[in-house]
């Protein structure tokens, strides 16, 4: 064979591949938009075309990738599996909107709260440079969706701070399970498998972090908003027994006034 067709013979092959390539994204992408396929089947579908080299962030279009369509549509285990096999969590399609946009304002609270535990970046902001938050404030879902983020955050932290204590406190029951599956039976492979868990991400640790630091600022925030209350009860109370006092009627101020209440209370 000459060079100029084996030369040929390599540039049909990498066009067959692409062409190969473009197909099972497409294929990806349709699967995930489909009306007619169930979760389950999709979810099947979407393994396979995985790990047949499909790209899990492919675009259609409109920039859309698999999670964003996902996540707009309310596909709760296809998010989780997406995820599992890499895909862009904040990812934009053509209004510079990532999944968590879609999900929230579309109301999908699961894939709310599992995309936030997942390490979504709540401050990404779409091509009106208007983010998560601030998108749902007044739509229907406002209450809904924030208590979601709010347990999704809570869970995040939960899962940063218990990282580092998680895998020594199963260490004994690993070393059991590891000497048991010798035997090489499927259960003790399961359970094996259940105690290893699965790290947290770099996105995660970020997020947690994040919250961590967002949480120790409100907390400091109310504390110096009940100490200025304190101070403002004490102060006006203050005022209020001089001049009960002026009156000569005191018993009267600290039967029946609130403000005797806090006064004598922070007094005594």
């Amino acid at each position: 064979m000459s060079i100029i067709s084996s030369v040929g013979l390599a540039v049909t092959q990498l066009q067959a591949r692409v062409r190969g390539q473009q197909f099972r994204n497409q294929e990806l992408l349709g699967i995930v938009k489909s009306y007619i396929i169930s979760q389950d089947r999709k979810c099947e579908k979407i393994k396979i075309l995985l790990a047949k080299g499909a790209d899990v962030n492919a675009r259609d279009k409109l920039e859309s990738t698999a999670l964003l369509e996902a996540a707009c549509r309310g596909h709760l285990e296809i998010v989780k599996l997406l995820l599992d096999k890499g895909a862009d969590i904040n990812a934009k399609d053509f209004n510079e909107q990532t999944a968590l946009h879609n999900a929230s304002l579309k109301g999908n609270l699961k894939i709310v709260k599992a995309l936030v535990i997942a390490g979504a970046n709540l401050d990404a902001r779409d091509e009106n440079g208007i983010t998560v938050t601030k998108a749902i404030r007044d739509g229907a879902h406002y209450v809904n969706v924030k208590n979601v983020i709010e347990e999704g955050k809570n869970e995040l932290i939960k899962l940063y701070q218990d990282e580092s204590h998680k895998y020594p406190k199963k260490q004994e029951y690993i070393n059991l399970f590891l000497k048991q599956s010798l035997t090489g039976t499927s259960e003790v492979t399961r359970e094996i498998v259940q105690f290893i868990e699965k790290p947290l991400s770099a996105s995660q640790k970020k997020q947690a972090q994040n919250y961590i630091e967002e949480r120790k600022k409100e907390a400091a925030t109310k504390i110096q908003q009940w100490l200025k209350e304190i101070k403002l009860a004490k102060s006006n109370s203050q005022k209020a027994f001089e001049w009960f006092k002026s009156l000569g009627n005191i018993n009267f101020f600290k039967k029946n006034t609130l403000g005797s209440k806090k006064f004598f209370k922070i007094n005594t």
